[in-house]
């Protein structure tokens, strides 16, 4: 079985050289290689480990505090209400429409409107204002960067967790 052949033009080694892969499709040599599924996956799971943002209710307003998780592809809702148990709803970040704050004089309300679930809002209350606005930033520029198209998206799993959030911050702070 041929796995790779290799043609070199008598231009020189780069210019007019040709790979045919394992699935007999041909490249061009001067072109950057397709990654592999695994390289794919890997990023994946970098992406998912990464936590931006993770903030909590306030106790005693919340008895057993809930828990707001945010990483790059979802958002994260752990909902308690009573000592061991929880309820978790997963939002994916494409998914989301809208991030909306209410607040009053003591907290906020974070709201996520999300496309793909049947009662639309998902929401948690009792945060701190500040977690909750810090919250909005990050997760409005997360649906601002993953609207962009595919060749001008930023690939966020080459930076550093602290450079990423500074500007994903920056984008969703640019949308209010």
């Amino acid at each position: 079985m041929l796995t790779q052949v290799l043609f070199q033009a008598s231009e020189g080694p780069q210019n007019g050289s040709f790979r045919v892969n394992r699935q007999g499709n041909g490249q061009l040599g001067n072109q950057q290689p397709q990654e592999s599924d695994d390289e794919k996956l890997d990023k994946l799971v970098k992406k998912s480990q990464e936590v931006l943002l993770k903030i909590h209710t306030v106790f005693p307003f919340d008895l057993f505090t809930d828990e707001l998780v945010v990483d790059e592809n979802k958002i994260t809702f752990i909902y308690r209400d009573f000592p061991g148990t929880e309820r978790v709803h997963i939002i994916m970040v494409k998914n989301i429409t809208d991030v909306i704050v209410d607040t009053n004089p003591f907290f906020a309300t974070l709201k996520i409107v999300d496309q793909g679930y049947k009662e639309n809002i998902v929401g948690m209350e009792f945060l701190r204002r500040t977690d909750a606005f810090e919250a909005q930033k990050i997760i409005q520029g997360l649906v601002v960067i993953d609207k962009q198209p595919d060749k001008d998206r930023a690939d966020l799993t080459k930076m550093k967790t602290e450079e990423v959030i500074e500007k994903i911050e920056e984008v969703g702070d640019s949308t209010r």
